[in-house]
Protein backbone atom coordinates (compact mmCIF):
# COMPACT_ATOMS: atom_id res chain seq x y z
CA UNK A 1 0.00 0.00 0.00
CA UNK A 2 1.03 3.64 -0.38
CA UNK A 3 0.56 6.94 0.16
CA UNK A 4 1.45 10.79 -0.82
CA UNK A 5 2.16 10.36 -4.49
CA UNK A 6 4.40 12.13 -6.43
CA UNK A 7 3.56 12.63 -10.17
CA UNK A 8 4.76 15.70 -12.35
CA UNK A 9 4.10 16.37 -15.78
CA UNK A 10 6.30 18.22 -18.57
CA UNK A 11 5.13 19.30 -21.87
CA UNK A 12 7.32 19.78 -24.48
CA UNK A 13 7.36 23.82 -25.85
CA UNK A 14 5.09 24.26 -29.03
CA UNK A 15 6.44 25.61 -31.57
CA UNK A 16 4.75 27.38 -35.05
CA UNK A 17 6.25 27.46 -38.44
CA UNK A 18 7.13 31.26 -40.09
CA UNK A 19 4.14 31.88 -41.80
CA UNK A 20 4.05 31.69 -45.79
CA UNK A 21 3.11 34.44 -48.22
CA UNK A 22 2.91 36.05 -51.49
CA UNK A 23 2.84 39.71 -52.46
CA UNK A 24 0.88 40.82 -55.85
CA UNK A 25 1.41 44.19 -57.01
CA UNK A 26 -1.43 47.04 -57.73
CA UNK A 27 -3.11 47.68 -60.70
CA UNK A 28 -4.94 50.59 -59.41
CA UNK A 29 -3.25 53.91 -60.16
CA UNK A 30 -5.66 57.09 -60.30
CA UNK A 31 -4.68 60.65 -61.23
CA UNK A 32 -5.98 63.46 -59.12
CA UNK A 33 -6.69 67.43 -60.48
CA UNK A 34 -5.47 68.74 -56.74
CA UNK A 35 -2.68 67.99 -54.69
CA UNK A 36 -2.90 65.24 -51.68
CA UNK A 37 -4.01 67.48 -49.23
CA UNK A 38 -6.52 69.29 -51.77
CA UNK A 39 -10.01 68.79 -50.40
CA UNK A 40 -11.94 70.98 -52.74
CA UNK A 41 -14.79 69.76 -54.44
CA UNK A 42 -15.04 69.06 -58.18
CA UNK A 43 -11.51 67.61 -58.02
CA UNK A 44 -11.82 64.65 -61.25
CA UNK A 45 -9.56 61.54 -61.02
CA UNK A 46 -8.29 59.62 -64.07
CA UNK A 47 -7.52 56.10 -64.63
CA UNK A 48 -3.47 55.38 -64.97
CA UNK A 49 -4.44 51.75 -64.24
CA UNK A 50 -1.93 48.74 -65.12
CA UNK A 51 -3.64 45.36 -66.56
CA UNK A 52 -5.25 42.98 -64.19
CA UNK A 53 -2.45 40.97 -63.47
CA UNK A 54 0.32 42.91 -64.21
CA UNK A 55 3.55 41.50 -63.47
CA UNK A 56 5.54 45.05 -62.86
CA UNK A 57 6.82 45.17 -66.47
CA UNK A 58 6.83 48.16 -68.75
CA UNK A 59 3.17 48.71 -69.64
CA UNK A 60 1.43 51.61 -71.45
CA UNK A 61 -2.05 51.19 -70.47
CA UNK A 62 -4.18 54.09 -69.86
CA UNK A 63 -2.12 56.93 -70.80
CA UNK A 64 -2.25 60.21 -69.86
CA UNK A 65 -1.37 63.13 -71.95
CA UNK A 66 0.81 65.79 -70.98
CA UNK A 67 -1.37 68.57 -70.12
CA UNK A 68 -4.68 67.20 -70.03
CA UNK A 69 -7.52 69.53 -68.50
CA UNK A 70 -10.22 68.23 -66.46
CA UNK A 71 -12.71 70.77 -65.29
CA UNK A 72 -10.11 73.80 -66.98
CA UNK A 73 -7.10 72.46 -64.98
CA UNK A 74 -4.93 70.07 -65.39
CA UNK A 75 -6.05 66.35 -65.10
CA UNK A 76 -2.21 64.97 -63.21
CA UNK A 77 -1.30 66.91 -60.20
CA UNK A 78 -0.70 63.95 -57.84
CA UNK A 79 -0.94 60.11 -58.27
CA UNK A 80 -2.52 57.68 -55.86
CA UNK A 81 -1.41 53.66 -56.21
CA UNK A 82 -3.12 51.32 -54.68
CA UNK A 83 -1.28 49.09 -51.79
CA UNK A 84 0.13 45.53 -52.48
CA UNK A 85 -2.37 42.80 -51.85
CA UNK A 86 -1.11 40.49 -49.18
CA UNK A 87 -1.94 36.53 -48.81
CA UNK A 88 -0.41 34.60 -46.58
CA UNK A 89 -1.16 30.31 -45.11
CA UNK A 90 -2.21 30.16 -41.56
CA UNK A 91 1.18 29.29 -39.55
CA UNK A 92 1.68 25.31 -39.06
CA UNK A 93 2.35 23.90 -35.80
CA UNK A 94 5.49 22.36 -35.73
CA UNK A 95 5.82 20.77 -33.08
CA UNK A 96 3.20 19.39 -30.71
CA UNK A 97 3.12 18.67 -27.11
CA UNK A 98 3.94 15.14 -25.54
CA UNK A 99 3.05 14.87 -21.91
CA UNK A 100 6.47 13.55 -20.59
CA UNK A 101 5.27 11.81 -17.31
CA UNK A 102 7.79 11.16 -15.13
CA UNK A 103 7.90 8.44 -12.97
CA UNK A 104 5.78 8.00 -10.25
CA UNK A 105 6.80 8.34 -6.48
CA UNK A 106 5.23 7.09 -3.29
CA UNK A 107 6.05 9.05 -0.18
CA UNK A 108 5.11 6.28 2.08
CA UNK A 109 4.91 2.47 1.89
CA UNK A 110 3.38 0.43 3.55
CA UNK A 111 3.23 -3.35 4.30
CA UNK A 112 0.62 -5.04 5.96
CA UNK A 113 0.86 -8.67 7.80
CA UNK A 114 -0.84 -10.65 10.04
CA UNK A 115 0.49 -12.62 12.97
CA UNK A 116 -0.39 -15.14 15.14
CA UNK A 117 -2.06 -14.24 18.91
CA UNK A 118 -1.52 -17.16 21.72
CA UNK A 119 -4.00 -17.35 24.84
CA UNK A 120 -6.40 -16.03 25.11
CA UNK A 121 -8.17 -12.23 26.04
CA UNK A 122 -10.09 -11.21 29.37
CA UNK A 123 -13.35 -10.01 27.38
CA UNK A 124 -14.49 -12.04 25.02
CA UNK A 125 -15.55 -9.05 22.70
CA UNK A 126 -11.91 -8.07 22.60
CA UNK A 127 -9.16 -9.37 19.75
CA UNK A 128 -5.94 -10.89 21.21
CA UNK A 129 -3.33 -10.08 19.07
CA UNK A 130 0.63 -10.19 19.10
CA UNK A 131 3.68 -8.43 20.30
CA UNK A 132 4.31 -5.61 17.80
CA UNK A 133 7.98 -6.63 16.20
CA UNK A 134 11.24 -3.36 16.41
CA UNK A 135 9.98 -1.61 12.57
CA UNK A 136 5.49 -2.39 13.01
CA UNK A 137 3.17 -0.76 14.66
CA UNK A 138 0.01 -2.48 15.20
CA UNK A 139 -3.08 -1.41 13.04
CA UNK A 140 -6.64 -1.62 12.69
CA UNK A 141 -7.04 -2.09 8.89
CA UNK A 142 -10.36 -1.37 6.98
CA UNK A 143 -11.19 -0.79 2.94
CA UNK A 144 -11.83 2.72 2.60
CA UNK A 145 -11.22 6.02 3.92
CA UNK A 146 -13.03 5.12 7.50
CA UNK A 147 -13.09 7.12 10.59
CA UNK A 148 -10.19 5.54 13.71
CA UNK A 149 -11.42 4.84 16.80
CA UNK A 150 -9.82 6.29 19.74
CA UNK A 151 -8.09 3.21 20.83
CA UNK A 152 -6.10 3.49 17.68
CA UNK A 153 -6.24 6.90 17.29
CA UNK A 154 -3.04 7.09 14.50
CA UNK A 155 -4.85 7.21 11.22
CA UNK A 156 -2.90 6.91 7.90
CA UNK A 157 -4.91 6.77 4.30
CA UNK A 158 -2.78 4.30 2.38
CA UNK A 159 -3.57 3.55 -1.65
CA UNK A 160 -3.11 0.48 -3.87
CA UNK A 161 -2.75 1.73 -7.64
CA UNK A 162 -3.84 5.34 -9.04
CA UNK A 163 -5.46 7.06 -11.93
CA UNK A 164 -3.11 8.50 -14.67
CA UNK A 165 -5.69 11.06 -16.80
CA UNK A 166 -2.47 13.49 -17.59
CA UNK A 167 -1.83 15.20 -20.35
CA UNK A 168 -0.73 18.19 -22.31
CA UNK A 169 -3.69 20.84 -24.38
CA UNK A 170 -2.67 20.87 -28.34
CA UNK A 171 -0.83 23.19 -29.63
CA UNK A 172 -2.25 26.41 -31.58
CA UNK A 173 -0.96 29.42 -33.52
CA UNK A 174 -2.09 32.23 -34.36
CA UNK A 175 -2.83 34.41 -37.32
CA UNK A 176 0.59 36.15 -38.69
CA UNK A 177 1.42 39.95 -37.49
CA UNK A 178 4.44 41.99 -38.81
CA UNK A 179 4.20 40.49 -42.07
CA UNK A 180 5.29 43.30 -44.84
CA UNK A 181 5.23 43.56 -48.82
CA UNK A 182 7.48 46.17 -50.84
CA UNK A 183 7.54 47.25 -54.11
CA UNK A 184 8.88 50.16 -56.45
CA UNK A 185 6.53 51.56 -58.69
CA UNK A 186 8.11 53.91 -61.66
CA UNK A 187 5.97 56.53 -63.96
CA UNK A 188 7.14 57.32 -66.82
CA UNK A 189 6.41 60.29 -69.09
CA UNK A 190 6.80 58.30 -72.59
CA UNK A 191 5.32 55.25 -73.55
CA UNK A 192 8.00 53.21 -73.47
CA UNK A 193 9.82 53.67 -69.82
CA UNK A 194 12.40 55.22 -70.90
CA UNK A 195 11.34 59.14 -69.80
CA UNK A 196 11.33 58.77 -66.12
CA UNK A 197 8.65 60.66 -64.10
CA UNK A 198 9.51 58.96 -60.63
CA UNK A 199 9.70 56.22 -58.60
CA UNK A 200 7.75 55.19 -55.46
CA UNK A 201 8.00 53.21 -52.81
CA UNK A 202 5.15 51.62 -51.98
CA UNK A 203 3.89 48.82 -49.32
CA UNK A 204 0.46 46.80 -48.57
CA UNK A 205 -0.26 48.75 -45.55
CA UNK A 206 -2.21 51.34 -47.53
CA UNK A 207 -2.92 53.65 -50.52
CA UNK A 208 0.08 56.00 -50.82
CA UNK A 209 -0.39 59.30 -52.49
CA UNK A 210 2.33 61.40 -55.00
CA UNK A 211 2.19 64.98 -55.54
CA UNK A 212 3.46 65.33 -59.19
CA UNK A 213 4.81 68.11 -61.55
CA UNK A 214 1.31 69.84 -62.43
CA UNK A 215 0.71 68.52 -66.27
CA UNK A 216 3.04 65.73 -66.29
CA UNK A 217 2.05 63.35 -68.84
CA UNK A 218 1.79 59.63 -67.53
CA UNK A 219 2.48 57.28 -70.52
CA UNK A 220 4.00 54.03 -68.94
CA UNK A 221 4.50 52.72 -65.53
CA UNK A 222 6.92 49.56 -64.43
CA UNK A 223 7.38 47.65 -60.75
CA UNK A 224 10.20 46.36 -59.00
CA UNK A 225 9.08 42.42 -57.79
CA UNK A 226 7.58 42.84 -54.66
CA UNK A 227 9.40 41.29 -51.48
CA UNK A 228 7.51 39.52 -49.00
CA UNK A 229 8.89 39.79 -45.24
CA UNK A 230 7.04 36.99 -42.94
CA UNK A 231 5.84 38.15 -39.70
CA UNK A 232 5.68 35.85 -36.67
CA UNK A 233 2.52 34.06 -35.14
CA UNK A 234 1.84 33.76 -31.33
CA UNK A 235 1.76 29.92 -29.83
CA UNK A 236 -0.40 28.93 -27.70
CA UNK A 237 -1.19 25.17 -26.08
CA UNK A 238 1.21 22.39 -24.11
CA UNK A 239 0.04 23.30 -21.01
CA UNK A 240 -0.31 20.68 -18.32
CA UNK A 241 -3.80 19.06 -17.88
CA UNK A 242 -5.09 16.02 -15.42
CA UNK A 243 -3.78 14.38 -12.89
CA UNK A 244 -2.68 10.93 -10.96
CA UNK A 245 -5.38 10.51 -8.37
CA UNK A 246 -4.80 7.34 -6.13
CA UNK A 247 -7.28 5.03 -5.90
CA UNK A 248 -8.42 1.89 -3.46
CA UNK A 249 -7.86 4.11 -0.37
CA UNK A 250 -7.64 1.60 2.86
CA UNK A 251 -7.56 3.00 6.07
CA UNK A 252 -4.68 1.87 9.19
CA UNK A 253 -5.55 2.34 12.42
CA UNK A 254 -2.74 2.51 14.28
CA UNK A 255 -1.46 2.66 18.21
CA UNK A 256 1.60 3.90 17.15
CA UNK A 257 3.81 4.88 14.05
CA UNK A 258 6.34 2.41 12.56
CA UNK A 259 9.95 3.15 10.85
Amino acid sequence: MFADLYAPTLCDACKCDAPSGACALPITLTAASAQCSGTAPGVAQTSFDAPVGWDGSCTAASPIPANQKCNGVNCVQSLTIAPLTLTEEPCAVSADPVAAKLPSTWGMVARSCRGVAYGSCAAPSEVCTPAVEPGFAQCLVQKGDNECPDTYPDKHLLYKSFADTRFCTPCACSAPTGSTCKAFVSVWEDGACSSPGGSYAVDAAGSKCIDIPSGQALGSKLATAPVYAPGVCQVSGGEPMGEAAPEEPSTFCCLSSGT
